[in-house]
C-alpha cells in the first residue's frame, strides 16, 4: 500500500486544493516513522505544481505531528531533518515564507550535527553534507549568489554520496560563480560536475543554460567550454 500512494503522489501534476489543510493521515497504522516518511515524499505533488506556499503548509503541520515520533532513533531523525530540508526550499521560493527558509536550515543542521553522520534510510539521504548542499541551493533560490559561494567554501561532497548528488550540487555552485561574473571558477564547477556523473549533468537545464551564458560572454571561448557544449549539443555562437 505504501509503495502504491508513492507511485502515484510521484505521478501526480497538480495538488488536492485541500491537502494543506488535511491533517496528514497515518495510512500506515502503528509505523508512523513510515507515515511520516510518506508525508514527507507526498511534498513531491507541491514541488512539481510550484505550490511553494501550500507546500509549506503541508510539511510543517507533517512534522508537528509526526516529530514527537521520530525523535527516538536515527531514522526517524532522518525524516524530521528531511522535512525541514523540504520546508527551507519551499519558504525560499514562496515569496511570503522566504525569511524563514535559514531557520528552517539551522534546525535541520540540528538535526544532522545530532545524527552526527550520512545517512540513508527510506532512500532519504540526509545529514551535514546534504545540509550544507541545501545551503548553497537556498541561497541561490533566496538570489544571494555571494553567500551561496560562501556557503561553500571548504566544501566537497564525499565519495559516498551518490554522484547525481553531488554533480547538482556543483551545477548549483557554477551557477552562483558565473553571477557574480567568476567565468573560470563557473567552468570548473561544471566540469567538476560532468566528470562526476556526465549524462545527468548534460541534460541539466541548468547546467546547459550556465553551458549557454559562458559561451555568449566569450569572444574566444576555451576548448574545454567547447567541449562540454559539443557534447550537451549546445550550439557555440559567441558575441
Amino acid at each position: 500500500a505504501g509503495s502504491l500512494m508513492l507511485t502515484s503522489v510521484r505521478r501526480a501534476k497538480r495538488p488536492d486544493p485541500v491537502l494543506a489543510d488535511a491533517g496528514v493521515e497515518d495510512r500506515t497504522g502503528s509505523a508512523p516513522e513510515l507515515a511520516a516518511y510518506l508525508a514527507e515524499e507526498r511534498c513531491q505533488v507541491f514541488f512539481i505544481s510550484g505550490a511553494y506556499k501550500a507546500g509549506l503548509k503541508f510539511i510543517n503541520r507533517a512534522y508537528q505531528e509526526y516529530e514527537p515520533l521520530l525523535a527516538g532513533n536515527e531514522s526517524g531523525l532522518a525524516i524530521a531533518g528531511s522535512m525541514r530540508l523540504r520546508a527551507a526550499t519551499m519558504a525560499a521560493r514562496d515569496g511570503e515564507g522566504r525569511r524563514d527558509a535559514w531557520d528552517y536550515l539551522a534546525h535541520a543542521r540540528e538535526i544532522g550535527q545530532r545524527i552526527g553522520k550520512d545517512t540513508n534510510h527510506y532512500g532519504l539521504i540526509f545529514g551535514p553534507t546534504n545540509v550544507k548542499i541545501h545551503e548553497v541551493a537556498t541561497a541561490l533560490d533566496l538570489e544571494d549568489p555571494d553567500e551561496a559561494i560562501r556557503r561553500t567554501e571548504g566544501f566537497r561532497p564525499p565519495a559516498s554520496l551518490p554522484v547525481e548528488r553531488s554533480s547538482h550540487h556543483y551545477i548549483d555552485v557554477a551557477r552562483a560563480e558565473l553571477l557574480v561574473d567568476h567565468r573560470k571558477q563557473s567552468l570548473d564547477a561544471l566540469l567538476r560536475a560532468d566528470r562526476l556523473a556526465p549524462q545527468h549533468t548534460r541534460n541539466h537545464p541548468y547546467a546547459r543554460d550556465t553551458v549557454t551564458r559562458l559561451i555568449r560572454l566569450h569572444r574566444q571561448v576555451p576548448e574545454s567550454l567547447r567541449s562540454m557544449a559539443r557534447r550537451m549539443k549546445v550550439e557555440i555562437a559567441t558575441r
